[in-house]
């Protein structure tokens, strides 16, 4: 058999038409442009929710709500002791195991922890402001 050359069809001796109802062509058309429309779309997207998420943590300041978080607990953990014997309370939160010790707890741990007369500081802070 001779190739055809170019310009020239080839000789086909069956040659059966494969034909889909104009209908569901043009579904698969319409469905082809959605999911083209939605692959366009995908950067966008990915442009809002990685702003979005720099902004909340930027904002919202996660690592520093999460330091004072633990500040806070630990403080309770460590300086909310009662039990007292002269100055030094012998039972922390984990050592409550009754209502008594409870409210022992809250009496003289936690409340004083919490609520404190004066501002207390490291350093001798109102001796250091008349100086300078």
């Amino acid at each position: 058999q001779e190739e055809p050359s170019m310009g020239q069809t080839p000789e086909v001796e069956e040659v059966q038409a494969v034909q889909a109802p104009q209908n569901v062509y043009l579904r698969y058309i319409k469905n082809q442009l959605s999911d083209e429309a939605a692959c366009l779309e995908l950067p966008f997207t990915l442009l809002i929710l990685i702003s979005f998420s720099l902004l909340a943590v930027m904002h919202l300041r996660q690592d520093v709500v999460f330091s004072v978080e633990q500040a806070i607990e630990r403080d309770i953990v460590e300086n909310a002791n009662f039990a007292f014997s002269h100055a030094f309370g012998h039972k922390g939160i984990f050592d409550v195991w009754s209502i008594a010790d409870f409210w022992s707890w809250v009496r003289l741990g936690f409340v004083p922890l919490v609520i404190q007369p004066s501002w207390s500081y490291s350093e001798n802070y109102a001796e250091d402001k008349l100086v300078r």
